[in-house]
């Protein structure tokens, strides 16, 4: 993902067969991530990440991880540009 400075981005959680009413937590570069800043927000039960405005500091890397019987974990690199490349 790859999205442009002042734009608007999402981040996913992706975990397969992932039952509704699990929890998914959100980590980015390794620590949690809960952020109180009204232009970052998580709907679809916390399954996904809303920017908007982008900024700089958004780039990392984010992982949703879900506490269930069998602990499952998926990553997304985001890279934010100020020229769109």
């Amino acid at each position: 993902m790859n999205p442009l400075i002042g734009g608007m981005a999402e981040v996913i959680c992706n975990i397969p067969d992932l039952p509704a009413d699990v929890p998914v937590q959100w980590k980015k570069d390794g620590r949690p991530f809960n952020p109180v800043n009204i232009r970052v927000k998580f709907s679809n039960n916390n399954r996904k990440i809303e920017f908007s405005p982008v900024y700089a500091s958004d780039t990392g890397r984010y992982e949703c991880i879900a506490n269930n019987d069998v602990s499952s974990t998926y990553t997304t690199n985001v890279q934010v540009f100020n020229d769109g490349r």
